[in-house]
């Protein structure tokens, strides 16, 4: 698998409030290097992808068409759901892309260039005999990031259909494929990555700021997990479905125990869908 095979689907649906309560202007067209942010971001992608997909509320698409009306291989989609940014726009774009797998990535991280998906591919490629539905990169303490990821396109409208059936988080799409690899930040680093760029902007004091990683003592080969199709997540999902409320906490319950080995935060993702329904039981008894 090749950049040139694949789109990028920049997600620029966000509201960005707390960027705007700290005396910030809309962070998509707040200046770098000259350059509006959103603007910056599509040009260090251009040209690398098949396609580059924006995905945006309804309401910015004629804004965002007028920004970049001389850009030729850019389309603009908007969100077919408003309250489930940025899954949102994850969904839009799959649904838009015509490849196999697309590189995700915030507008929110507008330092993004195309070493990172390079990075990622050339790094499963050492490691793993086939590219799996989902590629997160891995911090030292656990966390992963969801939205600067890559995916399978089958992987991102499977997750469709737990809209609507439980709390979504950014990890869903991630939980609900059926092989994650999880690569750490310091393989990418040593694979030339900049740590810019996975600095996020959420108010304007993030555009100065620099991420420093201790790189000795951190281990270098992603974890991967191979799962089945009826794994706990989409078993908890069908329980939902079902009505069945204590079979899905069970469940959750079971998924957050195989992710703790990979992620804290995907087995603290499903740990809180546990804890919801759990809670909906013991209150329905007391």
């Amino acid at each position: 698998m090749e950049l040139e095979e694949m789109d990028a689907v920049i997600l620029a649906g966000g509201r960005g409030r707390r960027f705007r309560e700290k005396g910030g202007r809309d962070k998509l067209y707040v200046e770098i290097d000259g350059k509006p942010a959103i603007l910056k971001l599509i040009e260090s992608l251009e040209g690398k992808f098949s396609r580059i997909i924006v995905t945006a509320k309804k309401s910015r698409v004629e804004e965002l068409e007028d920004l970049l009306s001389g850009k030729e291989n850019v389309l603009i989609v908007p969100d077919e759901v408003e309250e489930y940014t940025p899954l949102a726009g994850m969904l839009a774009g799959a649904k838009a892309s015509e490849s196999e797998f697309l590189f995700i990535v915030s507008a929110d991280t507008p330092f993004v260039g195309p070493e990172l998906p390079v990075g990622i591919l050339a790094i499963n490629q050492e490691n793993i005999a086939s590219l799996p539905e989902a590629s997160l990169p891995l911090w030292p303490d656990g966390r992963v990031e969801p939205l600067l990821s890559i995916y399978s396109k089958n992987g991102l409208l499977r997750f469709e259909k737990a809209l609507n059936i439980k709390p979504m988080r950014a990890t869903d799409p991630a939980r609900s494929c059926f092989s994650i690899s999880l690569v750490p930040i310091v393989s990418l680093l040593k694979k030339g990555v900049s740590p810019r760029e996975f600095l996020n902007i959420n108010e304007p004091s993030d555009l100065s700021s620099e991420i420093v990683l201790p790189l000795e003592s951190m281990t270098e080969s992603p974890k991967m997990l191979k799962r089945e199709e009826d794994h706990p997540y989409w078993s908890a999902i069908e329980q939902l479905e079902e009505g069945n409320r204590p079979m899905a906490a069970a469940l959750f319950a079971e998924e957050a125990l195989e992710l703790s080995l990979a992620s804290k935060i995907l087995a603290l993702h499903a740990l809180l869908d546990s804890a919801l329904y759990a809670r909906e039981l013991f209150h329905s008894n007391a």
